[in-house]
């Protein structure tokens, strides 16, 4: 069996149209433990990726910054994988993985979303330290 548009209600009112515009943060695609792999991919495609970082929750990625937003190849090294708090990464899926936004509120935007039935994680408070160049680190 096909479905076409015309089998679809397109009238039907959508739950999010009442909130604010959203705008993303960034993108995040999952890796599994092959970041070495995957940074190595996107260098080829053309991607320029900052140093391979690493979470407090026990994840490592590298970015490609894109101005106000960038993407992140997010992972884990199976050396540092017990340090991980919360739903480990091998458990997440290869690929596209997260959308992660730019709320005024994060908790009552994640409250609104989760009314409408949309499926979101709770919000998670994590850093990932970065070594300045004057030997200072910073969130």
């Amino acid at each position: 069996m096909r479905a076409v548009a015309s089998d679809f209600d397109i009238q039907q009112e959508n739950p999010l149209s009442d909130l604010p515009p959203l705008q993303i943060d960034h993108v995040v695609i999952g890796v599994k433990d092959q970041l070495d792999n995957a940074s190595a991919r996107y260098r080829e495609l053309g991607f320029s990726l900052l140093e391979r970082g690493h979470h407090t929750l026990g994840t490592s990625n590298h970015l490609a910054i894109f101005g106000d937003d960038y993407l992140e190849l997010l992972g884990y090294e199976p050396a540092l994988a017990s340090a991980q708090a919360g739903k480990p990464m091998w458990q997440y899926p290869q690929g596209l993985i997260g959308l992660v936004f730019k709320p005024a509120n994060v908790h009552d935007l994640a409250h609104q979303l989760k009314a409408r039935g949309v499926p979101v994680d709770d919000p998670l408070s994590f850093s990932r330290p970065v070594t300045l160049p004057d030997g200072r680190v910073a969130d």
